[in-house]
C-alpha cells in the first residue's frame, strides 16, 4: 500500500497549504505525520529562513494570499492571513500533535481535527498561542528532534517535505507544496485534482 510521509512544522504557511490538499487527495493512502522542528531543518541545512530576504518574504505573502484563494480555503474559515507576529513558537502544539499520534486508539479523524485547529487559528484568526505545557516534555521533544534527524537524513533542508513509497515499493522524497503532480505520477493518480478548489 502506498504510504506518504508529510514533514511539517506549524510554523510553515505552505506545510499548511500542501496539508489541506493532502488530507483530501491523499485519504485513500496511508498518510503518515512527521511533526519536525522548522528552526532546526533550517540550521542544520546551512538553510535560511524563506522572509530572511525582504523582497522574497513580500513575495511570499502575495503567493500564499492568492494560492489561498486559488484553493478556497478562505470560504470555510475566513481570509488566510499570517500573524504580525512571525516566526512564533510552535513547540508546545508539536508536542502535543506527537503525542497524539503516539496513544493507542487514535483515529487519523481526531489527529487530523486537532490538526487543523491549529493551523485554522494561526492562518485564519491570526492567533499564535503557544499552547498548554505537557507533563513529560522532554520525551516529546526528543521525538520531534528524531523526527527532524530523519528528514535531514533523507535530505530535507525545509518544509514541507514528503518520503513517498508507492504500491511498487519505489520510494522517492519531494519538497513543496507545489509537487503535487510529480507526487501524483508516482503513486500513478490523476493530477488534475490537485488544480482546483477544494
Amino acid at each position: 500500500m502506498t504510504e506518504i510521509e508529510f514533514y511539517f512544522d506549524f510554523l510553515s504557511p505552505y506545510s499548511y497549504l500542501a496539508y489541506r490538499l493532502a488530507r483530501v487527495h491523499f485519504k485513500k493512502f496511508n498518510l503518515i505525520l512527521k511533526p519536525i522542528s522548522l528552526p532546526h531543518i533550517i540550521n542544520l541545512s546551512g538553510n535560511v529562513p524563506p522572509a530572511s530576504l525582504k523582497v522574497r518574504g513580500k513575495f511570499l505573502l502575495k503567493d500564499l494570499k492568492r494560492s489561498a484563494e486559488f484553493y478556497g480555503l478562505n470560504q470555510e474559515h475566513g481570509d488566510f492571513k499570517v500573524p504580525d507576529k512571525f516566526p512564533f513558537d510552535t513547540r508546545n502544539h508539536l508536542y502535543e500533535l506527537v503525542k497524539m499520534i503516539e496513544e493507542e486508539g487514535r483515529t487519523f479523524e481526531e489527529i487530523d481535527k486537532f490538526v487543523m485547529s491549529v493551523w485554522i487559528k494561526i492562518f485564519h484568526k491570526g492567533e499564535i498561542g503557544v499552547g498548554p505545557e505537557l507533563p513529560n516534555k522532554s520525551h516529546w521533544k526528543n521525538l520531534i528532534l528524531e523526527n527532524t534527524e530523519k528528514a535531514l537524513q533523507l535530505g530535507a533542508f525545509g518544509v514541507p517535505f514528503w518520503r513517498i513509497t508507492n504500491d511498487e515499493g519505489e520510494i522517492e522524497t519531494f519538497f513543496g507544496s507545489d509537487r503535487f503532480h510529480h507526487m501524483a505520477k508516482f503513486i500513478r493518480i490523476d493530477p488534475l485534482p490537485f488544480y482546483s478548489k477544494l
